[in-house]
C-alpha cells in the first residue's frame, strides 16, 4: 500500500491493522527515495480472505460489492468504514478559502479535506 508521507499517523494505522489482522506477518515500512510516500507492505496468501474483491483483470471492471463478512464489519464500525474510504482514495489536502465577516473583517480558513 502507498500511502502520503506527509501523514505518519495514518502509515502508523496502517501497520497496526496488518499485525491485528494477520499476526504472523512482518509489515515492511519503506519511504520512496524521490516522492513524497511511504510504502507499506506484508506478504501473505491469506489477504484474499479479508479482500475477496481482489481479483485478476482491470479494477473498473470489477463489481463493488461487499463479502457478507465484511457487511457484518462495515455495519459494526459504520465511521471507521467511511473514514478508510477517504484515506484510501490518496488525496488529502487542506482546502484554504477567505470571506468577509458581516462586521466587515475578513477571515481566512483552512482545513483538512
Amino acid at each position: 500500500m502507498t500511502l502520503d508521507a506527509a501523514y505518519p499517523g495514518i502509515v502508523d494505522e496502517c501497520v497496526v491493522a496488518m499485525v491485528v489482522s494477520l499476526p504472523e506477518v512482518t509489515p515492511g515500512v519503506r519511504r520512496h527515495p524521490q516522492d513524497r510516500c511511504t510504502l507499506v507492505t506484508a506478504d501473505s496468501k491469506r489477504w484474499s480472505e479479508f479482500f475477496p474483491q481482489i481479483e485478476p483483470g482491470p479494477k473498473h471492471t470489477r463489481p463493488i460489492v461487499l463479502a457478507p463478512s465484511q457487511e457484518t464489519i462495515v455495519e459494526a464500525h459504520p465511521d471507521e468504514f467511511v473514514r478508510g474510504l477517504i484515506h484510501s482514495d490518496g488525496c488529502r489536502n487542506v482546502n484554504r478559502f477567505r470571506t468577509k465577516l458581516p462586521s466587515g473583517r475578513g477571515a481566512e480558513y483552512a482545513y483538512p479535506r
